[in-house]
């Protein structure tokens, strides 16, 4: 299942036709992943001037109103955490053991809030052009979470059914290395599904905010200007 590392061949042998029956865990363990969002925040305490430079993930932002003044923004923290759990076995007579994956959870939690000046927010339609411009920035979160959160679990299976679910008999001194070294694996899957969302997210919020995109939002109020 793994490469012989630190054991020799012939012990791996002798290992494997005596501890046997201490590593029957060749199933995949339970794999749960979801993805969860809050509900939006609104925030609308700022002043334009307050809001100047203050967009995060943005490239080149135009405002609605045809200046460089920012007028508002989504913020969207995505913060996944992981649970990696490992369960273990050891004969101390022979002093061999096996370890092998028990649960893995993970989870991808947005919490977005919207945040618009509240001079913008005083016009009743601004407020909803803008408002609905940010919804636009929370629904690709949430529709890249769903595809992370699909995509974690198959890759996860993938690996790790490659890897191996279990250890295979070892020497009872390997089971610490060899447990940090099952948790690692995992987590560096995680980390590399997380790494892709991440890049395909920047991408999609960024054409999110093309030029045409605030046009096409400023032309809904033809008569607000912006005064920071």
């Amino acid at each position: 299942m793994f490469g012989l590392n630190a054991l020799a061949a012939g012990g791996l042998l002798i290992l494997a036709g005596t501890g046997g029956e201490l590593c029957d865990h060749s199933k995949p363990p339970p794999i749960h992943v979801e993805a969860l969002s809050r509900d939006i925040s609104y925030d609308y305490r700022k002043n334009l001037r307050d809001l100047q430079g203050q967009i995060p993930n943005a490239v080149n932002p135009h405002a609605f109103g045809g200046s460089s003044v920012t007028q508002g923004f989504m913020k969207g923290a995505l913060k996944i955490t992981q649970k990696i759990s490992l369960a273990q076995r050891t004969d101390p007579v022979r002093g061999i053991a096996c370890v092998w994956y028990d649960r893995i959870d993970v989870t991808l939690e947005i919490d977005p809030s919207i945040v618009i000046a509240r001079e913008v927010a005083a016009d009743p339609c601004m407020k909803k052009a803008v408002e609905d411009h940010e919804m636009n920035h929370i629904q690709v979160d949430r529709e890249v979470a769903d595809r992370f959160a699909r995509s974690v679990g198959k890759e996860l299976s993938r690996v790790l059914e490659k890897r191996g679910f279990a250890s295979g008999v070892i020497e009872a001194a390997r089971l610490p290395d060899e447990s940090a070294r099952m948790q690692r694996l995992a987590a560096e899957i995680v980390k590399r599904e997380s790494d892709a969302m991440e890049a395909e997210r920047l991408d999609k919020q960024r054409k999110l905010d093309s030029r045409e995109e605030y046009k096409r939002v400023a032309a809904q109020c033809p008569d607000f200007t912006p005064k920071p």
